[in-house]
C-alpha cells in the first residue's frame, strides 16, 4: 500500500523557507527512493514522486547555494536490492526524463529533432518495465 506524504513540511514559519522546503522534499524523496530500490515496496505513485522532485529540481535551479552532493538531483537510484547478480549491457540506458502531458512529449520530439537537425523523427517505444515487480507480472 502507497504511503502518502503531506504537502508541507510540519514546524516552525521557517520551513516554508526554500531552505526548509528542499530539506523536506530530499527527505520524502530519499525514503521513496529506499522503499523503491531496496525494500522492491514503492511507497509514492511514479508521478507523486516525479511532482516532489520537480519542485526540489526548481527550488534548487533559483537557490544554487541549497543544492547538496547527495540530493536526489544530484544522483541516480539508491542502493539495489540484494540477490541480483550484476550485469554490464553493451549500451546504457540514458534517461529520457517523463512526459505527462502533450505538451512534455512534443517539447521531447522538437529536443530530438533539433539535435539532429532533422525532422520528422522515428521512434521505437517499448512498453517502461519498473524492475523485477513488473516483469514478475507478465
Amino acid at each position: 500500500m502507497a504511503r502518502t506524504t503531506s504537502s508541507s513540511p510540519a514546524g516552525s514559519a521557517a520551513s516554508n523557507a526554500p531552505s526548509g522546503r528542499a530539506l523536506w522534499l530530499r527527505e520524502q524523496l530519499e525514503r521513496a527512493n529506499y522503499a523503491y530500490y531496496v525494500l522492491d515496496q514503492p511507497e509514492l505513485p511514479d508521478a507523486e514522486y516525479d511532482k516532489l522532485f520537480k519542485e526540489l529540481e526548481q527550488i534548487e535551479g533559483e537557490h544554487p547555494d541549497l543544492i547538496v552532493p547527495d540530493s536526489p538531483t544530484q544522483r541516480v537510484g539508491g542502493e539495489v536490492a540484494s540477490g541480483f547478480e550484476p550485469v554490464v549491457h553493451d549500451m546504457p540506458m540514458l534517461s529520457l526524463n517523463n512526459g505527462f502531458a502533450d505538451e512534455d512529449i512534443a517539447a521531447f520530439d522538437k529536443r530530438v529533432s533539433d539535435a539532429l537537425g532533422h525532422t520528422p523523427v522515428d521512434y521505437a517505444c517499448e512498453l517502461k518495465f519498473d524492475g523485477a515487480r513488473d516483469l514478475a507480472a507478465l
